[in-house]
């Protein structure tokens, strides 16, 4: 027992001495190995206010003392790495394999390849064709617009009495020994150069014409009062001399309805633009309900509403010589702002026939959002963006007339008597037909030579506001005595006179021309935006939030990194030529064993 107790005795003083000399040696281990625990992982997720970050030091590093290739790499890395844009972040990750970037690599080069191919086909179709051509939201009456003007030149051109061409045609001009008088040469030079059948004599005195050709004309050609004899205008009739007035043309001396006056059409003849309409403004809202307007319209559609003329050709003035033997006359529609130019589009009305012709508008507006687009990229001009030489109207007829115009007076030295001149311009007398005919093929030949049009040589695009008549003719014989006997006897009596002689005895050929609208209103066309600038940004936001996932704040982040990010970084960082770091205690717990 006593052996026992030595045992006890000796075991409890080896723990008193020994055992606490041991424990802070393994209490120091527990907290050492604690201690490298809580740094490795510190070291995973640094602190705010610590820079165990592996990435800060590395950027402020390079931003502070690297070169540019490692700040601008710097930059990159930090970009690529907060970037909203779609898939750059994998570029920048660290622990990545490089099969993986490769395949990020490739993925965002196809998203950038097709993105810009698609934004280059919008931006095509945007500056190629951002205008389109639809039907408009409402029908136009009829009201709104005005009648078309209506042109007339008789085939019989000239009354025997003053003039007869066949004796001038026959006559040797170039044989001096004939006692030819200076206006007897004038009349002859001007009426050469609206007959088909024509010589061509030399000299010096054929080449101009000196006196006024429209007053030569007028002197010797077919007369209003000869060539008409009964109007209507909306089923009323009124006196043709107060409503037609004589205009010279290529055809010779014709006469007009409904067309504007020349004051308001040419340039020179005054500064003011007397008549309150113009086609693309239209009437003042004041004159909407008035039937007496300038230029005239109707209120209405049918032929009980519209123009209907009985023209006449005398019998003794009919000349083969000058045109052909189909006498008649030439009938134009145009707008009543254009110069008629009767060469190029018209419809014939026989004699001893009556014609009947339904219009239908075809009208074209521009909206005002087109204003601002280049004339070329709408295809069409405002009267204010085109301003032309000798016409105050803008439209696409006069424009090509004003070019012709200006090439025969380069080519030639002077103009064709129809064309627009200014008072010193020279009018070409016989002697240069051959130059003024050749003039007009040259400008064919070199716009058939250089692949353009008629308009983009001469740069005559339609107007922005255009209108223009389709017709539907349908005509027939009419026996006019016993139809104006039986259906109209007073215009029978007006027109024989009160004994009633024979239309015979009148010795003239009848016929009759009816112009109507066929409808009271008509779909006109509206040209307006197709692709506008909002359309474009739109399409082009989509594509690229389609392929990358790119908005307009990540163009504003690109913009913020390589700018102000770059420039603020090497300011700041550069500038610090040593950085404060806050020492890291460790946090090692004191144990006191009693």
């Amino acid at each position: 027992m006593c052996h026992s107790f030595v045992d006890f005795k000796r075991t409890y003083t080896y723990l008193l001495f020994i055992v606490p000399t041991a424990i802070p040696s393994v209490t120091k281990m527990s907290i050492r190995k604690q201690t490298n625990r809580d740094q490795n992982h510190l070291g995973e997720v640094p602190d705010a206010a610590s820079i165990a970050s592996s990435r800060e030091p590395s950027f402020r590093h390079k931003i502070k003392s690297g070169n540019n290739v490692q700040v601008c790499r710097a930059i990159l890395s930090e970009f690529f790495s907060n970037s909203t844009i779609q898939g750059v972040r994998y570029f920048a990750e660290g622990r990545r394999h490089w099969i993986e970037k490769i395949f990020w690599i490739f993925a965002c080069v196809v998203s950038v390849y097709f993105c810009s191919k698609n934004i280059k086909n919008v931006w095509k179709t945007w500056e190629d064709s951002p205008v389109i051509i639809n039907f408009a939201e409402k029908p136009t009456s009829v009201w709104k617009i005005p009648f078309p003007a209506v042109t007339v030149c008789p085939q019989t051109k000239f009354q025997k009495y003053f003039f007869d061409y066949k004796d001038a045609l026959d006559t040797n001009f170039d044989d001096l020994k004939l006692n030819i008088t200076e206006e007897m040469l004038e009349k002859y030079q001007s009426a050469m150069q609206i007959c088909r059948w024509r010589q061509y004599p030399e000299g010096d005195r054929f080449e101009f014409i000196t006196l006024p050709v429209f007053d030569i004309l007028k002197k010797i050609s077919i007369g209003l009062h000869d060539m008409m004899k009964i109007f209507k205008w909306n089923n009323e009739r009124i006196s043709f001399r107060e409503v037609f007035r004589p205009i010279l043309t290529e055809e010779g001396i014709c006469y007009t309805f409904n067309a504007l006056d020349t004051n308001d059409i040419y340039r020179e003849r005054s500064d003011d633009y007397g008549t309150k309409w113009t086609l693309e403004n239209g009437y003042n809202i004041s004159d909407l309900n008035e039937t007496d307007t300038y230029p005239r319209r109707l209120l209405g559609s049918g032929a009980q509403f519209g123009f209907l003329a009985m023209l006449s050709v005398a019998k003794e003035n009919l000349d083969t010589s000058c045109i052909n033997s189909m006498q008649g006359f030439k009938v134009l529609l145009h707008s009543p702002d254009e110069v008629p130019q009767m060469s190029k589009q018209y419809f014939y009305v026989p004699s001893s026939e009556s014609v009947m012709v339904l219009i239908k508008p075809n009208m074209i507006t521009t909206s005002d959002d087109l204003r601002d687009y280049e004339p070329h990229r709408k295809q069409c001009f405002f009267n204010s963006e085109r301003q032309l030489k000798y016409f105050k109207v803008y439209n696409q007829r006069n424009c090509e007339l004003e070019c012709l115009t200006e090439l025969t007076e380069s080519e030639c030295g002077c103009v064709k008597f129809s064309m627009p001149k200014k008072n010193d311009t020279k009018v070409c007398g016989i002697g240069k037909l051959k130059c003024y005919e050749r003039a007009e093929k040259k400008l064919f030949e070199r716009v058939r030579s250089t692949g353009l049009s008629y308009m983009d040589e001469c740069n005559c695009l339609p107007a922005c506001t255009q209108i223009t008549y389709d017709v539907e003719i349908s005509q027939a014989e009419v026996d006019w005595e016993e139809d104006l006997a039986t259906k109209h006897p007073s215009d029978f009596t007006s027109l024989v006179g009160r004994r009633k002689r024979s239309l015979q005895t009148l010795r003239s050929d009848m016929a009759g021309l009816t112009i109507f609208f066929k409808e009271y209103q008509f779909i006109s066309l509206k040209r307006s935006e197709r692709f506008g600038l909002t359309d474009f940004f739109a399409n082009c936001g989509g594509l690229l939030g389609l392929f990358m996932g790119i908005s307009v704040i990540s163009i504003a982040e690109v913009i913020y990194f390589f700018t102000l990010r770059l420039g603020c970084s090497l300011r700041m960082y550069r500038s610090r030529r040593t950085d404060a770091i806050a020492p890291v205690k460790p946090n090692i717990p004191v144990l006191s064993v009693n």
